[in-house]
């Protein structure tokens, strides 16, 4: 899907100033990957704890989630995620790489 401008007068608005797409809240955990699934359905999210320490970490989208799933490096099914309308809470071992695939709720960059 290509990304589409769209060119709109300067307006008060109920966005933030800045936001980002993904957000993590681990500080050593990284997120090394976004891309649209290899089967167009859904986004695929690779992270990775940077500093060998287990960790909780909560992944923040600018979207609301429909679902969300653990997957091998393949982009195969493994396991289902609890969501949490836009987050999602993960257990990373040291040194985890983790690759999830993220189902959007509404389609992403049809609402604008």
């Amino acid at each position: 899907m290509p990304l589409t401008a769209l060119l709109v007068s300067r307006h008060e608005g109920t966005m933030p100033a800045t936001v980002s797409f993904l957000h993590v809240e681990a500080a050593n955990v990284v997120v090394e990957t976004v891309k649209q699934a290899e089967d167009g359905k859904g986004i695929i999210v690779r992270l990775y704890e940077s500093q060998g320490m287990s960790v909780h970490a909560r992944l923040h989208s600018a979207f609301r989630l429909a679902g969300a799933s653990e997957v091998d490096l393949m982009e195969e099914y493994d396991a289902e995620l609890p969501i949490n309308g836009s987050s999602v809470d993960l257990q990373f071992g040291p040194f985890e790489i983790r690759t999830l695939r993220l189902m959007t709720a509404d389609p992403v960059g049809d609402s604008v």
